[in-house]
């Protein structure tokens, strides 16, 4: 753009040209009807003051590069930002993962015991019912640690571009 404003400082050449081979032409005293003739032309055009508008499309085109280029970098530092956050947001979602199967497996053993007592007349019902229902929560809890993951791991293969732009498969 700022090539194409500058251009206006340079002076500029015409070419034209016409053929008029058996042209009938109602007025042209002298020649006869059906006469050949060619006419050529070549202008020039040189620019000597323009009122300053080759100079502002110059500054505006400028302008608009500067534009363009702070916009490029605003939105490389978008994709990064996106891209770090997918990634963290994808580390934190796995080590919940870890501490949700962690607490199943603590809730497995609290209810396993919880029962044995049960069985054996040392706990009450109640304490067996809340033993299992801590363990259907632990179990919850890590289902949904697990979508969490899922989502997370989309979200940064999204940001990254894998599997939308032909990605390798990881």
């Amino acid at each position: 753009m700022v090539k194409s404003a500058f251009s206006g400082h340079l002076p500029q050449a015409y070419f034209s040209f016409t053929d008029y081979s058996n042209q009938k032409e109602m007025f042209s005293p002298g020649r006869e009807k059906y006469d050949d003739y060619w006419i050529a032309a070549i202008a020039f055009k040189i620019p000597l003051f323009d009122g300053f508008l080759t100079t502002s499309k110059i500054k505006e085109a400028r302008a608009a590069a500067k534009k363009l280029d702070i916009l490029k970098k605003k939105l490389m530092n978008g994709v990064k930002i996106e891209v770090r956050n997918a990634a963290l947001n994808l580390k934190a979602a796995q080590n919940m993962v870890e501490s949700q199967k962690e607490n199943v497996n603590r809730a497995k053993e609290a209810y396993n015991i919880i029962q044995k007592k049960y069985s054996s007349g040392e706990a009450a019902q109640l304490d067996l019912l809340d033993a299992q229902l801590a363990l259907s929560a632990a179990q919850v809890n890590y289902a949904q640690s697990l979508y969490d993951f899922t989502v997370a791991k989309s979200k940064l293969e999204y940001a990254v571009g894998d599997k939308i732009f032909g990605g390798s498969k990881k």
